[in-house]
């Protein structure tokens, strides 16, 4: 079932969003979807500091203002006024050449709104405040199916696999879907080649 929810807004996130934000990345690891180096209890402790110093560093992404010559990380939460219902944790920068680069670190929905299509509009809404021409990667491990599923269902393309991550890339901007090869119709039959 898909939720449409065009009061949702796309926020950076702020100190009192770490414990959202930790069990999120906890439930993740477990479901394989993020670093299983979470999952002991030193890896609690560098998941905590992870998610602080993404959130101390996280600046406002407003069109260009959030893109300098240098990387900026920026958590946004997903949200409505009662919830959060998901987050992403992304990086942007301007190469050399004066393009405009971002990746999505992490990606993940609260495990009650998950079926609802809310990754692909957070996805959505995320790459609507990026400049035309923004070139836009995203990596997931090949455990996130949901993940992998909602990048195709966008402009995203798939690239190669990087070690143990899947690589989708995409230019915000482009309005084409991915493509896709038609779909196999059940009653279509090889032909049969005989000799007479």
């Amino acid at each position: 079932m898909k939720l449409e929810l065009t009061e949702a807004v796309l926020r950076k996130a702020g100190w009192t969003d770490v414990p959202f934000l930790y069990e999120l990345m906890l439930d993740g690891s477990l479901q394989g979807s993020f670093a299983d180096r979470f999952l002991t209890a030193r890896g609690h402790v560098a998941l905590l500091l992870y998610l602080l110093r993404g959130v101390k560093s996280s600046r406002p992404l407003n069109g260009l203002d959030g893109l300098v010559e240098h990387a900026r990380v920026t958590t946004l939460i997903f949200d409505t006024a009662d919830r959060p219902l998901g987050f992403v944790r992304c990086g942007t920068w301007r190469s050399a050449d004066g393009c405009f680069h971002a990746e999505i670190l992490n990606c993940a929905v609260a495990a009650s709104c998950r079926g609802a299509g809310i990754g692909g509009q957070m996805i959505r809404r995320y790459l609507e405040r990026l400049p035309d021409d923004t070139e836009v990667t995203a990596h997931c491990t090949k455990y996130a199916r949901a993940m992998q599923a909602t990048l195709k269902r966008l402009p995203f393309k798939r690239q190669r696999a990087a070690g143990r991550l899947e690589c989708y890339r995409m230019t915000a901007g482009a309005s084409e879907p991915a493509e896709r090869p038609p779909p196999r119709r059940a009653d279509a039959r090889r032909p049969s080649h005989s000799s007479s």
